[in-house]
């Protein structure tokens, strides 16, 4: 049977019913490894800004003056519209996961771009084959449809995938915790609730300020 023990971290293998960590004598703290992961994983979310002094995005570094902002929106489908609630909010991180939520706005840049470039590419290869006066043939309209997908798709797929790696902890800190309480899903049935990070605010209306708030309970 392999334990570890939560006070002085020793792996110990013993077969005993109740075994007792050989280093520092305890048996009340030996735990399985995947008990042990999970009051880690506890512990790292109890120490988050704001609760803690970690940065919520990495959960490793301190936070420093550094800021960036989260937007979380819902919307639900009605009888004839769809209703969005949304709200935003600023809070404090580390050096490092700011320069990746810059990043994050690069990538997010780019999407816009491709997605704009993989629209217009059906009307720019029409002009084109009138221009060059040649027909459409399968073959042409194959590789016009790929090119959509590809244009479309795949920076889509990159941002998301950095921009959920970025944000990581985010969905299990008090950070977003805040933020559902504060926003209600509208009537109707439910279409999505997102989690987006942002390194400038975008909107007239003043964010949430979490960059300052030290007590949970506050």
């Amino acid at each position: 049977m392999e334990l570890i023990c939560t006070h002085c971290g020793t792996e110990v293998v013993s077969d005993e019913a109740a075994p007792r960590c050989p280093q520092c004598l305890r048996k009340s703290t030996l735990v399985s490894p995947a008990a042990a992961t999970e009051l880690e994983a506890r512990h790292r979310l109890g120490n988050l800004w704001p609760a803690g002094d970690l940065c919520p995005l990495c959960g490793e570094r301190e936070v420093g003056e550094e800021v960036f902002y989260l937007r979380l929106s819902k919307a639900a489908l009605q009888l004839n519209a769809t209703e969005k609630r949304w709200l935003a909010a600023r809070s404090r991180c580390c050096a490092p996961c700011r320069r990746r939520v810059e990043r994050v706005e690069i990538w997010r840049l780019v999407a816009g771009l491709s997605l704009l470039a993989g629209l217009l590419a059906p009307f720019a290869l029409v002009l084109l084959l009138g221009a060059w006066d040649m027909r459409l043939t399968g073959e042409t309209l194959a590789a016009a449809m790929l090119w959509l997908a590809a244009a479309i798709l795949v920076p889509l797929v990159l941002f998301r995938r950095f921009h959920n790696r970025v944000r990581g902890l985010l969905e299990a800190s008090w950070v977003v915790e805040t933020l559902r309480g504060e926003v209600t899903m509208p009537s109707g049935i439910p279409i999505y609730d997102l989690v987006n990070i942002y390194a400038k605010h975008h909107g007239e209306e003043p964010p949430l300020d979490l960059a300052t708030q030290t007590d949970p309970q506050a």
